[in-house]
C-alpha cells in the first residue's frame, strides 16, 4: 500500500462537519520475541512502521514549510493563481488584477498562461455557485446580495475548514466573485456557461459552434440505414468538431503510428478494421487507456454539455424535461444524438446493442450486436429511418422479449474432446472451470489463474456462442463440458 493510499484511507475516520476527530485501527499480527527478548522481523509489522514513519515526515515537512497538512482542491487553485501572479513583475495590485481581468477578452482567449487557466476555473466555480442559488431563489441576484451568498458559500467550503491562512483565501475568493456580474454582465451567458459545465473560455467556444453542431446532428436522422463506415464517420467528424472546444480536445494520437481515429475505430468496430492495424494483446490496455480518457470521458463530456445546452435552446422557447424521454421530439434533434454517450461507453455503432448491454440483456458486445439484428428485421417497413432508434420503440421491443430472440436456437448443454497440455495425473483438481480463446483454428481453454490446460479444434459450430456457456473441463474424460448461462429477463 503505498503513502497516498493509506493516508486516504485513514481519512475516512474523520470529516470536517461530520466528527472533529476519528480513529483508523489496523489489524497486526502479535509482535513475537527471540530467546534474547529482540523482537522478530515481521514484513506486516515493518511495512506498517514504514509507512507510519512516511506519514510522520510528511506532517513535519508540512509545519516547517508553514503548510497545512490538510488542503483543500479550492485552496490549492486559490494558492496557484497568487503563485503565478508573483511569478510576474507588475505594479498592479493583486486584487486589482482580480476585478478588471476579462475571461472574454481577445486576448484571454487563447492563452496559455497559468494564471489565466487557473483564473478560467476559479470563474467556473463562482459562475456555478450563485447560479445555483439564483435558481433556488428563482431570480437574479442583485448585487448587494451576491456578497452576502458568496460569504455564506464560502463558509461551507474544505478551504474555510482547513487552512490556516483562510482570511487571505476569503478575501481572494470575494474580490473576484464581487467582479463576476460585471466581468460577465449578461445573465444568459452565465446561466448557459453554468449549463455547460464547462470553465468559461470552453463554454464561450462550445456556444458559438452549438448551432453548426445541431446543423451536423440533425444529418443522422437516416443513422440506422447507414453502412457501419459511414456510422463510423458520423461519430469521427462529431468528435473532431467537438474537439475544437479546449476542454473536449481529443489527443492527435496515441503514439508516433497510431492516431485517435483508428483507436475509435478499434473501439466502435473492430470488424472493420484490419488484423495488421489491431493492437498487440500487450498493447490492448494502452487503447483503452486512450478510450478511456479521450472518449468514454472527455468526448462523453462534451457531448453531455451540448446535448444539455441544445435542450435549453428548443423553438417554442421552453426547456426540454431531461427525464421525460417523451418530450425529446421537441429538441429539433434526431434520436441518434439521444444515443451518442451510450455508444461511446458501450462501445459499439448500434444503439440496439448498446440498450441491451446497458440493461444487462447480453453478455457481451457481439451477442448484443448479433441480437439487435432481430429487431432491424421487424423495422422493414419503418418509412422513416430515424423512427428506427426511438428508445421507446426499442424498450417495447425489448420487454416483449421479441419472439426472433425468444426463438434462438441456443443449445443448452455441449461436449467437446479436447486434448490435455499436460498428463491427466499432474492435474490436481479433476474438475476445473476454464474459459476459451480463440486463436486462428484452435481454441485455447484457460483456468482462471491464465494457464492453458487444454486445446481443442476451432470450427464454425465449436466456437459459436462459447461466450454464452459456463464451461469446465473434465481431466479424467479430457472433454470440456459447458452449461448455457440463463439468459437474463427484466420482469
Amino acid at each position: 500500500m503505498t503513502l497516498q493510499e493509506f493516508t486516504n484511507l485513514i481519512g475516512r475516520a474523520g470529516r470536517p462537519g461530520v466528527a472533529t476527530e476519528g480513529a483508523s485501527l489496523v489489524v497486526l499480527a502479535e509482535a513475537e520475541k527471540d530467546s534474547s527478548g529482540t523482537e522478530k522481523y515481521n514484513r506486516q509489522r515493518f511495512a506498517y512502521t514504514q509507512l507510519i514513519d512516511e506519514v510522520a515526515g510528511v506532517v513535519k515537512n508540512k509545519l516547517i514549510d508553514n503548510m497545512d497538512c490538510a488542503m483543500s482542491p479550492l485552496q490549492n487553485l486559490l494558492d496557484a493563481l497568487e503563485k503565478e501572479w508573483n511569478l510576474i513583475s507588475s505594479n498592479e495590485d493583486f486584487d486589482a488584477w482580480l476585478t478588471r481581468t476579462s475571461m472574454l477578452d481577445e486576448d484571454a482567449a487563447d492563452s496559455p498562461d497559468k494564471k489565466l487557466v487557473y483564473l478560467d476555473s476559479l470563474d467556473a466555480i463562482i459562475i456555478a455557485a450563485l447560479q445555483e442559488v439564483e435558481q433556488i431563489k428563482l431570480a437574479e441576484l442583485m448585487p448587494a446580495e451576491i456578497e452576502g451568498e458568496l460569504i455564506r458559500i464560502w463558509k461551507f467550503t474544505y478551504a474555510a475548514a482547513s487552512s490556516s491562512y483562510e482570511e487571505r483565501l476569503r478575501q481572494r475568493w470575494l474580490v473576484r466573485g464581487r467582479a463576476i456580474n460585471k466581468l460577465y454582465p449578461d445573465g444568459q451567458l452565465r446561466k448557459k456557461i453554468y449549463q455547460t459545465s464547462l470553465v468559461p473560455r470552453s463554454a464561450v467556444v462550445l456556444l458559438r459552434i452549438a448551432t453548426q453542431l445541431r446543423d451536423f446532428m440533425q444529418l443522422g436522422s437516416n443513422y440506422a440505414i447507414r453502412s457501419p463506415i459511414e456510422q463510423l464517420n458520423f461519430v469521427i467528424d462529431l468528435i473532431c468538431a467537438l474537439s475544437a472546444v479546449p476542454t473536449f480536445k481529443v489527443d492527435e494520437k496515441m503514439n508516433a503510428k497510431v492516431n485517435w481515429e483508428l483507436v475509435l475505430q478499434w473501439w466502435l468496430a473492430p470488424n472493420t478494421l484490419a488484423k495488421k492495424l489491431k493492437p498487440k494483446p500487450d498493447k490492448a490496455t494502452d487503447w483503452f487507456a486512450f478510450v478511456s480518457k479521450n472518449f468514454i470521458y472527455r468526448a462523453n463530456w462534451g457531448l453531455g454539455g451540448l446535448i444539455s445546452l441544445l435542450m435549453e435552446n428548443t423553438s417554442d422557447g421552453q426547456p426540454i424535461r431531461a427525464l421525460e424521454i417523451d418530450d425529446w421530439p421537441r429538441s429539433g434533434l434526431p434520436w441518434i444524438a439521444f444515443w451518442l454517450k451510450e455508444l461511446i461507453s458501450w462501445g459499439t455503432l448500434d444503439p440496439v446493442a448498446a440498450f441491451l448491454l446497458a440493461r444487462g440483456n447480453a453478455l457481451d458486445r457481439q451477442s448484443a450486436e448479433t441480437d439487435a439484428k432481430f429487431y432491424y428485421a421487424e423495422q422493414l417497413d419503418v418509412t422513416d429511418p430515424n423512427d428506427i432508434l426511438d428508445p421507446r420503440k426499442i424498450r417495447s421491443w425489448v420487454s416483449r422479449q421479441s419472439g426472433a430472440v425468444a426463438s434462438m436456437d441456443v443449445k443448452e448443454k455441449f461436449s467437446l474432446k479436447v486434448k490435455l497440455t499436460q498428463p491427466a495425473i499432474n492435474y490436481a483438481p479433476q474438475i476445473i472451470t476454464v474459459f476459451p480463446m480463440c486463436n486462428d483454428n484452435r481454441v485455447f481453454w484457460l483456468e482462471p489463474a491464465g494457464h492453458i490446460v487444454a486445446e481443442s479444434t476451432a470450427t464454425a459450430e465449436v466456437i459459436n456462442g462459447l461466450e454464452r456457456f459456463m464451461c469446465q473441463l473434465d481431466v479424467n474424460n479430457a472433454e470440456v463440458n459447458g452449461t448455457a448461462y440463463l439468459r437474463y429477463r427484466n420482469l
